[in-house]
C-alpha cells in the first residue's frame, strides 16, 4: 500500500466518526475506527492484534460469542445483540453487524464490524435504563408497522391489477391453450396476496387480529399451495401431514401469512434442495400442533437466543422482522412458538394451538 493509499484508508476507516472495526478471517482486530476507540475508550495500537472475544464481558456466556471460523460459511449477521466490554470496564449494549471483507474463492478473508449503540445512559438507575430502552425500541417496532402498513397500502392497485389483466386474458383463450393454468395460478394467488395484503392493513390499524372459529388445514393448504411452484424451482421435496382436527381461533389471512413466512424460510435454508414437512396433528388435551421442519443448514447455538428478536438477521438482505412478526402473530392466537434446530441437519418450527370452545 503507497503513501496515498493508506492516507486514503486512514481517512475513509480509521479517522471515520463510525464504530467500525476490521477483523482478520479468524476473528482478530485488525483496525479499528475513531467512532469505535470513543465508544470503548480504546486505542489501536493497544487492541489491534487482540481476538474480538477479548472486548466481551467477562461474564457473557458461549451463545454471545461470534465463531469466525464458522462464519466462513454464513458472514453476514444484522443486529447481533451482545455486551461489549470498555477500557474502564463500563458494559456498552450494542448490536453487532458484520459482512464479508476479501471474499475470493469461497474463502472469507475478513470482517467489517459496525457496533450500534442501544444509546441508554449509563448514570441512569436501572429501572431508568430499562424503561429508556423498551420506548427506543417500540419507537423501531413502530417506525416497521408504519412502513409495513404504507408497503401494504401501496401493494393493493398491483395486485388487483394483476388479478384483473389475468381474468381479462381468460376470457379470450380457449379451454384446453397450455397458458390456461398457469393464469389461473395467477388470479388464484393475486386473490391471495390481496387477502393477505387487506388482514395486515387492518391488522395494522386495530393492532389485533379478528379472531374466528377456522379450520386450521385449510389455512395451511392455502400457505403451501402459494409455495408448490418455489418448491418445485428449487428442488425441494413437499411432504404435507393434515390429519383432521378441531377448529380453532384464527385470523385466517394474517395467519396464512404467517406460516407462508415459515416456509419461505425453510426453503430458503435449503438452497441446494431438501425436504420440507408441514404437519397438523392433534396434541394431548385440547392442543393442536402445527410443526413445519427442513434439511436446511440449521442455526448455530449462538444465534438461538437471538431468534425472534427484531431486527436480528443472519441474511444480507433481511429485514430480521419475519420471525419476530410470527411469533407475535402466534402471541394473538394464543398459539405458543418453539424453533428446535441442529446445525448442518435442520430446522423445526412448531405452533401450538388450543381447540376453539
Amino acid at each position: 500500500m503507497d503513501a496515498l493509499e493508506k492516507e486514503l484508508f486512514s481517512a475513509i476507516f480509521e479517522q471515520s466518526e463510525e464504530p467500525v472495526l476490521s477483523l482478520d478471517a479468524r476473528g482478530n482486530i485488525r483496525t479499528v475506527s475513531r467512532g469505535a476507540q470513543e465508544l470503548l475508550g480504546i486505542s489501536t495500537p493497544v487492541k489491534a492484534g487482540s481476538s474480538w472475544d477479548s472486548l466481551l464481558t467477562r461474564d457473557d456466556d458461549e451463545t454471545q460469542r461470534l465463531d469466525f471460523s464458522l462464519m466462513q460459511k454464513n458472514p453476514v449477521m444484522q443486529n447481533f445483540e451482545t455486551v461489549l466490554l470498555a477500557a474502564d470496564l463500563r458494559r456498552v449494549p450494542v448490536f453487532v453487524t458484520t459482512r464479508p471483507l476479501g471474499t475470493t474463492a469461497g474463502a472469507v478473508g475478513g470482517f467489517i464490524v459496525w457496533l450500534a449503540p442501544e444509546g441508554v445512559r449509563l448514570d441512569l438507575d436501572a429501572r431508568s435504563q430499562a424503561l429508556r430502552e423498551a420506548i427506543m425500541r417500540l419507537e423501531r417496532l413502530g417506525a416497521a408497522g408504519q412502513l409495513a402498513a404504507s408497503f401494504a397500502h401501496q401493494m393493493r392497485n398491483p395486485i388487483q391489477i394483476i388479478q384483473s389483466t389475468a381474468e381479462f386474458a381468460l376470457e379470450y383463450l380457449e379451454p384446453s391453450s397450455k397458458i390456461v393454468e398457469s393464469l389461473q395460478t395467477v388470479t388464484r394467488n393475486a386473490e391471495r396476496l390481496s387477502q393477505m395484503t387487506a388482514a395486515m392493513l387492518n391488522l395494522s390499524k386495530s393492532g389485533k387480529c379478528r379472531l374466528e372459529k377456522g379450520d386450521l388445514n385449510l389455512t395451511v393448504e392455502a400457505a403451501v399451495m402459494a409455495m408448490e411452484s418455489v418448491c418445485k424451482r428449487q428442488n425441494v421435496s413437499l411432504e404435507k401431514r393434515l390429519q383432521p382436527v378441531a377448529a380453532v381461533m384464527q385470523d385466517t389471512h394474517v395467519l396464512q401469512g404467517a406460516i407462508y413466512n415459515l416456509l419461505a424460510n425453510s426453503v430458503e435454508a435449503m438452497p441446494d434442495g431438501g425436504t420440507l414437512v408441514v404437519e397438523v396433528a392433534a396434541l394431548g388435551g385440547d392442543g393442536i400442533g402445527l410443526s413445519i421442519s427442513d434439511t436446511g443448514h440449521g442455526i448455530e447455538g449462538r444465534f438461538r437466543q437471538q431468534i425472534g428478536k427484531p431486527f436480528f438477521s443472519t441474511k444480507s438482505k433481511g429485514t430480521g422482522l419475519g420471525l419476530y412478526i410470527v411469533r407475535q402473530i402466534a402471541l394473538q392466537h394464543n398459539a405458543k412458538m418453539k424453533v428446535e434446530s441442529v446445525p448442518g441437519k435442520g430446522t423445526l418450527v412448531t405452533l401450538v394451538f388450543k381447540a376453539a370452545p
